[in-house]
């Protein structure tokens, strides 16, 4: 009777066992399912990202230069910048400008402001910004197509204790968002470079 029981319970528990060994099995088989599940997802959410931010007019367009990195509310529009330097209590930053569509695109004013590493904020007008050497006033600047020009802004009366300019935002009515982030100002007197 003794053995009986023993053998019963032997097979019971090589049974048990071996439903175990299944279950953890298939319980490895269900997490890689799910963990492809999760990816395609990811992969499906940012593609519909990107369709909601071309449709609503909010895709960006990043570049980086030199460390400096650069969005533009739009595809159809690059800036790329380029350098900056000072010129007496101004800062000059320097940019290229390109339109990647076939079509001109005109461009009127704005508004824009930028932020020094101290916390000074400096707005500038239709007056310190030009593309193609024209200012981005009321009547507005045409950009041809995919052709690069040159873009400036002109930051008025800078802090002289002001290391790096952080951020600069530029908006146009037609198109709002383009940023610059944390470039250093080049000052001749300090060595810094942008």
């Amino acid at each position: 009777m003794k053995k009986k029981l023993f053998y019963a319970l032997l097979c019971g528990w090589v049974l048990l066992s071996g439903l175990e060994v299944q279950a953890q099995e298939k319980k490895k088989g269900l997490g890689r399912f799910l963990e492809k599940v999760n990816s395609s997802l990811n992969e499906t959410n940012q593609a519909l990202e990107d369709i909601n931010s071309t449709l609503d007019g909010t895709a960006n367009n990043a570049t980086k230069n030199e460390g400096v990195k650069v969005t533009s509310p739009t595809r159809n529009l690059k800036l790329e910048y380029k350098g900056n330097y000072v010129e007496g209590d101004d800062v000059v930053v320097e940019f290229m400008l390109a339109n990647t569509t076939e079509q001109s695109i005109g461009l009127t004013w704005g508004g824009g402001t930028a932020w020094d590493d101290l916390g000074n904020s400096y707005s500038f007008g239709n007056m310190e910004f030009t593309i193609g050497g024209k200012k981005v006033g009321p009547s507005g600047v045409e950009v041809p197509a995919e052709v690069p020009v040159k873009a400036v802004i002109r930051l008025k009366k800078v802090d002289s204790k002001a290391a790096f300019i952080a951020k600069i935002t530029i908006d146009t009515y037609q198109y709002r968002g383009f940023q610059v982030r944390k470039f250093a100002i080049v000052r001749e007197d300090t060595g810094n470079e942008g």
